[in-house]
């Protein structure tokens, strides 16, 4: 039976806190120092910040005369994180001057006058009407900025978006448009890339008679979504529109391998094949 030599398990174990407590403690050390020297970078730019922002303020047409200016700061805050903007898009001013080049008691910039209207609309939605909501509702519910603008300056659809390019430059140009929001912008908030996005847009397209642009945006639909038995069956009512019968039934033959024994599917190949 082999022997267990307690005296050196034990000076091994000694050493081996040893180590450890010193190793904590020079860890201790460094995240202390890291801590320290991270105020005096980020907390001192923030009090320079806060130096140039006045106690008081002049020119509130539509906020409380007595706010503070930390209810200010916030709110201001909150308007650069809803719109995904910064304090020129609203404020006179040179951004790379600090606050201090701002002349935020200007009227002289369209969006500044427009945020005034905006905010009492806010406040009209919010007092007037969400509070006529039945059982109370209307105290659970709150409509602020990012409500609408989800850090967009303007709060369009994305099928919106589309459709002014669309108009604008045509359908080479819409579909550059989407590619490049969708690489901006995909994975946050700004716009909804769900299957059904394009499909709305196709459908406002063939309405107007564009059934080219409407495939056209269905097929990059399936690219996404290709299991999307929704566009197979607009891609079979629009190859059916252009009296391309072979496409159209074929394309609800997909569309019936997502809903299998759909009655408005099997009626759409039954009078195809008739």
């Amino acid at each position: 039976m082999p022997r267990i030599h307690y005296k050196n398990y034990s000076d091994s174990n000694t050493e081996r806190n040893a180590r450890a407590c010193n190793n904590s403690r020079s860890l201790l050390m460094i995240l202390t120092v890291a801590i320290i020297f991270g105020a005096i970078i980020t907390v001192s730019p923030l009090q320079k910040i806060a130096a140039q922002i006045p106690d008081s303020f002049t020119n509130l047409k539509t906020l409380p005369k007595d706010i503070s200016k930390k209810e200010l700061v916030d709110m201001m805050k909150g308007f650069t994180f809803a719109l995904g903007v910064r304090c020129e898009y609203c404020h006179v001013g040179d951004p790379e001057k600090g606050l201090s080049g701002f002349d935020f008691p200007s009227d002289e910039k369209e969006h500044k006058r427009m945020a005034r209207i905006m905010l009492q609309m806010v406040e009209a939605i919010n007092k007037e009407h969400l509070a006529k909501l039945r059982d109370g509702e209307g105290a659970k519910m709150k409509v602020e900025c990012v409500t609408c603008h989800h850090g967009l300056s303007e709060p369009k659809k994305l099928e919106t978006v589309l459709a002014e390019a669309y108009a604008d430059d045509g359908l080479d140009a819409a579909r550059m448009k989407y590619d490049s929001i969708r690489a901006e912008y995909y994975g946050g908030h700004s716009y909804d890339f769900g299957e059904r996005t394009l499909l709305k847009f196709a459908d406002e397209l063939a309405d107007d008679n564009q059934t080219a642009g409407a495939i056209e945006f269905i097929n990059i639909n399936l690219e996404y979504y290709p299991e999307s038995g929704l566009s197979y069956y607009t891609l079979g009512n629009l190859y059916e529109k252009l009296d391309k019968n072979s496409e159209a039934l074929k394309n609800y033959e997909k569309a019936l391998e997502f809903f299998p024994g759909a009655p408005p599917i099997l009626q759409k190949i039954d009078a195809l094949k008739k």
